[in-house]
């Protein structure tokens, strides 16, 4: 029977004993806009994908591991999870075999990608080691990336004092272009929570009655949405812009103030 069953059947210097503590609080954070690299094997030699044929055998490492399903509360599966990307080279998600896989830990990333492509026999399936953020995959276009990656993980809440506030800022639409102007994105959005280096911004509440954007940087309609009612995990230690699709934004937000 399995040490760790499932999902498991070992402890290994590749892969460590699995433990979740149950006395610390975690949330979620979305991650987006991740463009995916595809790699692939020039003999033994793990090299950047320029535009490999179809039928080749690539992986591609994401940002961050821990990859959750799609509410963010466990790790996810080929039928739950986060995980989206769009790609012509890889189409179909496929069931991770963890167990064949797990036996590959200590071989050669050239080997495990050979071993990978046993699994995956129809170009465009591809599976994902949802633990190390690995995509493994047997393209189905001569693309090299995957564009607008987006997933969700989990962080551990420590140190400082949580504390909530509320602010309502109104960004009003220059036209009918639903916040896309030059006008409101060169402003690049209103900022709702100043930068501060002490502080880490956990969560955004949309409290009015119009779709928000938000984020860092120069905000457009390109960012993640925040629905009326709607609540979005965010992650900053810098400031928070929100730009209003029209009219005004009510927006709360939770933050955490280190000491």
């Amino acid at each position: 029977m399995p040490l760790l069953s499932p999902g498991q059947t070992g402890v290994s210097n590749q892969r460590g004993f699995p433990i979740d503590d149950t006395g610390a609080s975690q949330f979620s954070v979305s991650i987006s806009s991740e463009t995916i690299q595809f790699f692939f094997a020039s003999g033994t030699t793990r090299t950047t994908d320029a535009g490999q044929l179809t039928g080749v055998l690539v992986s591609a490492a994401l940002a961050y591991g821990g990859i959750k399903n799609s509410d963010g509360s466990m790790m996810a599966t080929n039928v739950d999870t986060s995980l989206t990307f769009t790609s012509t080279a890889l189409t179909t998600e496929i069931d991770f075999p963890w167990e064949r896989m797990e036996a590959a830990d200590s071989s050669s990333w050239a080997a495990r990608l050979v071993t990978a492509g046993t699994y995956l026999t129809t170009n465009g399936q591809y599976f994902v080691d949802y633990k190390q953020g690995i995509i493994y995959g047997r393209k189905a276009s001569s693309q090299a990336t995957a564009t607008a990656g987006a997933y969700r993980i989990q962080q551990n809440v420590s140190g400082g004092t949580p504390s909530a506030s509320s602010v309502v800022s109104t960004q009003a639409a220059a036209s009918s272009a639903a916040g896309t102007t030059t006008a409101d994105t060169t402003a690049g959005g209103v900022v709702i929570v100043a930068a501060n280096s002490k502080r880490m911004l956990l969560q955004l509440q949309n409290n009015g009655v119009v779709t928000v954007y938000f984020g860092e940087g120069t905000v457009t309609s390109s960012f993640p949405q925040l629905l009326p009612s709607g609540t979005a995990a965010f992650l900053s230690k810098g400031a928070c812009k929100v730009l209003a699709a029209s009219s005004t934004a009510a927006i709360a937000f939770i933050d955490y103030t280190y000491a």
